[in-house]
């Protein structure tokens, strides 16, 4: 997982896609990416709910 990543996810009932802008490396938040959605909204999710679609920059 790195930023740029094209990646799908889940919220609530519909999948959607969105972009990493930022893997979390501080402790406590290890494991949480930064995603920006095809509607501009940001959302902070965990890693193993991604699924990378296309991982080229």
């Amino acid at each position: 997982m790195k930023i740029g990543d094209l990646v799908e996810l889940k919220l609530y009932d519909k999948h959607v896609e969105g972009s990493v802008t930022k893997v979390y490396k501080n402790e406590g938040w290890r494991g949480y990416a930064l995603v920006l959605l095809e509607t501009k909204q940001e959302v902070t999710v965990p890693i193993s709910c991604l699924k990378v679609i296309d991982g080229s920059i």
